[in-house]
């Protein structure tokens, strides 16, 4: 018979009911169709530790494309390999970010940046002299929404993101500008 300590059966209880709670998060879908975002705004709590100091460091006037270090090209331009999307961040002024999921085999249309239409959602956060992040996305194979929390590193034209529940397995993105028409929209969350 196995016997377990009380700090095991409390840790057990507290993540089944953290598992529970961020799997039954309640969402909404965009125009698109596709994408599902949450329906309670008082998930992007941190948004209050935004402070205009990050717009130092953050472009917002850009994009960040996702960066394939293996191939050493950006994931819109690989050929190695039979992907069909690529990922893009953009960051606004408020704290807020989205990551768009960009068809590579479509011609590149602003409705894409549309947040109302399209891309996953987060904010980005002063903590501890870092540049933290919470991001809601899919966090399992059944595709329940949950929050996913990590660091944003800039270096140059260089985005880092690492996060928390997967240590050193980080994502590179480059910087891209594109015309002023795909920044026309705001985020509101």
């Amino acid at each position: 018979m196995m016997i377990f300590s009380k700090n095991k059966i409390a840790i057990l209880i507290i993540g089944v009911l953290v598992l529970t709670l961020t799997s039954c998060m309640k969402t909404l879908t965009l125009q698109n169709g596709v994408t599902r975002i949450p329906a309670d705004s008082s998930v992007y709590v941190n948004k209050i530790k935004f402070t205009k100091e990050l717009l130092k460091v953050v472009d917002t006037n850009l994009v960040y494309e996702s960066y394939n270090m293996r191939y050493q090209e950006l994931d819109r331009l690989d050929t190695h390999r039979e992907i069909t999307h690529y990922y893009v961040y953009r960051f606004y002024p408020n704290g807020c970010f989205n990551c768009f999921v960009i068809n590579k085999k479509k011609e590149l249309d602003t409705v894409e940046f549309n947040p109302d239409y399209n891309g996953l959602r987060g904010v980005y956060y002063s903590e501890t002299n870092k540049i933290r992040y919470d991001f809601f996305a899919s966090i399992n194979d059944h595709l329940d929404m949950g929050r996913i929390t990590g660091e944003f590193i800039f270096s140059g034209d260089t985005l880092f993101v690492t996060r928390d529940d997967s240590p050193g397995s980080n994502r590179i993105y480059i910087k891209r500008s594109l015309p002023a028409e795909y920044f026309q929209y705001e985020a509101t969350w």
